[in-house]
């Protein structure tokens, strides 16, 4: 918001401001003024990018509102990224590091997907990818109580509640029911 208001300010610049006091000069000045140092720097970036591609500023605001707020992309600060305290990735890194209750992990290649599981804030294991499966990745997790799933291709996941069948005896749970063992004392003709 206040960027869209000082960009209409600016746009306003011959509006002078009268006083004594020599600073600022107009109402784009004064607002900028009250601004950050960052904010300051931002307008001035989205402006300049605006000016490279022939985009009107508001196309600059729209798009890094876009990538900053409707994504879930996160931004490393640091060079370390934390999924929930205390597990941690290092995502500039040569390998696939994380770090998880303050213990060191180190996967594999960081141009080979891999997949490390963490649980109770430790790390328990990890699973190599194939190359050319890494953009179309599902996860299936079981719980006595539900089946949770995260499908990478789609970006999206939930989870399904479990109610497994109790097995009757002599009835499989899928396929064709079962045949009733045979007693080696029966004759031959009467065994089905």
């Amino acid at each position: 918001m206040k960027t869209i208001v000082a960009l209409l300010i600016a746009s306003l610049s011959s509006i002078t401001v009268f006083g004594d006091d020599p600073a600022p000069k107009d109402l784009a000045d004064a607002y900028l003024q009250t601004l950050s140092s960052i904010e300051r720097d931002l307008i001035e970036a989205a402006e300049k990018i605006a000016a490279k591609h022939g985009v009107p500023v508001a196309k600059v605001e729209e798009v890094s509102r876009k990538m900053l707020l409707d994504s879930d992309c996160i931004f490393v600060k640091g060079g370390v990224a934390v999924i929930r305290a205390p597990v941690y990735v290092l995502p500039n890194t040569q390998k696939n590091e994380a770090i998880a209750s303050g213990e060191d992990v180190t996967g594999g290649d960081a141009a080979v997907p891999e997949l490390l599981v963490f649980s109770k804030e430790r790390f328990v294991g990890r699973l190599s990818i194939p190359a050319d499966g890494a953009d179309d990745l599902i996860l299936a997790f079981y719980t006595p109580e539900r089946i949770r799933f995260f499908d990478w291709k789609e970006l999206l996941g939930g989870y399904y509640v479990r109610k497994p069948e109790k097995p009757e005896p002599n009835k499989p749970l899928h396929g064709t029911p079962a045949k009733a063992p045979s007693s080696s004392t029966e004759p031959e003709s009467r065994r089905p």
